[in-house]
């Protein structure tokens, strides 16, 4: 054989080589591109749901509180504000209960939750109609402010973690 085909033929193999290892690179690229994306989606999907979360517990909160609130001004009647302070401590219950299979008991939010939703019950419990002494304005007032500290204080740690979970 001549050295002419010799050429011709290395030169063909190292084209077809270099041809296959471009061929691997670009999937591999396309692999780590699509690796990432999807980690990408996954990563947006959850934070999508933490904040679904956190913002049906700060409805909620926001109800016990209101309802709390118009009950110590004496815009809303007894009997509507015990429903919308159980229906809200129902949710926040439920909540918590999520919580708890995402972080596990010791997950700070289950204690905000549960510090507000009986703050919240102490306010009512202060109303009752039953109770042997009557709840003097001053402890009802600082029952309802007790309540709205719980609120804020659940708020902003909600909002803390929401800030530190969307920055990884």
């Amino acid at each position: 054989m001549s050295d002419t085909l010799w050429a011709v033929i290395v030169g063909g193999l190292l084209t077809g080589v270099a041809a296959v290892g471009a061929q691997v690179l670009a999937a591999r690229i396309q692999a780590s591109a699509a690796r990432d994306a999807w980690n990408r989606d996954q990563a947006a999907a959850q934070l999508a749901a933490l904040e679904s979360t956190y913002l049906g517990i700060i409805r909620s909160a926001h109800q016990v509180e209101n309802a709390v609130g118009s009950w110590q001004a004496g815009t809303l009647l007894s009997t509507q504000a015990h429903g919308f302070i159980g229906a809200g401590n129902r949710d926040l219950e439920a909540a918590g209960l999520s919580i708890i299979l995402r972080g596990g008991l010791d997950d700070p939010i289950v204690g905000l939750i549960t510090r507000l939703r009986d703050a919240a019950d102490a306010y009512a419990d202060l109303n009752l109609v039953s109770r042997a002494a009557p709840a003097t304005d001053e402890e009802k007032a600082a029952q309802a402010a007790t309540v709205s500290a719980a609120a804020d204080q659940l708020a902003d740690h909600l909002h803390k973690a929401l800030l530190k979970a969307s920055s990884r």
